[in-house]
Order: C-alpha cells, then structure tokens, then sequence
C-alpha cells in the first residue's frame, strides 16, 4: 500500500535543505542527478510533484536526514531503530515515574481535582467542600518548611521498588 506525502511540505523540506547549502536551484540540481535542472528542483519545492527514489536518497544524504523523514517530516522518522527504542523506553520510565510519584507522593491539590468522589467521615464532598478542605489545609500548613522529596530521590525509591519486584519474580 502506498503512502501519500504532502507533497508541498515535502517541497519545504526539500527547498530548506538546498538554502541550507547555499546552492542555486541549478547547483542543486547538479548536485543531485547530472540530468535534473533548475525547472526539476522548482517543481519539488512548490510540490508539484516528488523526486524519484534514487534523487530522495541523494536529497536526503545532502540534508543529512533519513528519507523517510524527507517525506513525512516527523522527527521519530529521522531516528534510527535504537533511538527510537530509546526514545520509547524513556517515554515509558517517565510515564511509570509519574505514576508512581502520583500514587505513593499525592498532592492535596492533585487529590481534590480527580473526579469522582471524596468523602470526609462519610459525608460526601462538594466541589465548595473540596475547595474549603484545600483552604484549610494551607491556612494549617501553608507557612511550614517544605519536606516533599526531590525527584531524585522518588526516582531512587522508584528503581529499589522495581528491583525488589524484579527479585522476588526471580525466586
């Protein structure tokens, strides 16, 4: 199944690369196929049509970006299979580590937007209960020193966690 591209922001791209090289559309032209001339160079960049498969590459190598990425300009296309991983896999321990911090470090002002219910006592709290319980607490513990753990130290406690998960799997 083939993919269509926007062939104006392909263009885009493509005429950016060239400015960045401070080349004439004939110079560029030249530099990437003997046969292509200024009037080729042209109908890329305003999108009139795309470069054949063997120019894309050349574009590409010029621009120093992967051809993928010329076509779509989605920046995860300009990385390699590991550094999308990475990239992934980054995303994912930040994603845990807001959680964990959520769920085991919760802010009062966190904890009284979420929807849903909060009881007090058994009573339910409405929206101007919530925000008196919110004043409350300030008026009580506004003015003290701040003791809350740096994100350094809920990362650490957050990596012991998995390391004891990751034990007790083992055994």
């Amino acid at each position: 199944m083939e993919q269509s591209y926007d062939l104006k922001e392909v263009g885009k791209r493509i005429r950016k690369i060239r400015i960045s090289l401070g080349l004439s559309m004939e110079e560029f032209a030249k530099k990437i196929d003997e046969k292509a001339k200024s009037g080729t160079v042209s109908n890329w960049e305003t999108g009139k049509n795309l470069p054949n498969n063997e120019r894309l590459k050349k574009i590409a190598d010029l621009g120093n970006i992967n051809v993928e990425y010329l076509l779509s300009g989605n920046p995860f296309d300009n990385l390699s299979i590991e550094e999308q991983n990475k990239f992934i896999e980054s995303q994912v321990e930040s994603y845990l580590l807001a959680e964990f911090k959520e769920k085991h470090y919760p802010q009062l002002e966190s904890f009284l937007e979420v929807p849903g219910n909060f009881y007090v006592n058994q009573y339910k709290l409405n929206s101007e209960d919530k925000k008196l319980l919110y004043n409350v607490a300030m008026a009580l513990f506004g003015d003290r020193e701040k003791n809350y753990p740096s994100d350094e130290q809920i990362k650490k406690e957050h990596e012991e966690v998995l390391h004891h998960i990751a034990q007790q799997r083992k055994s």
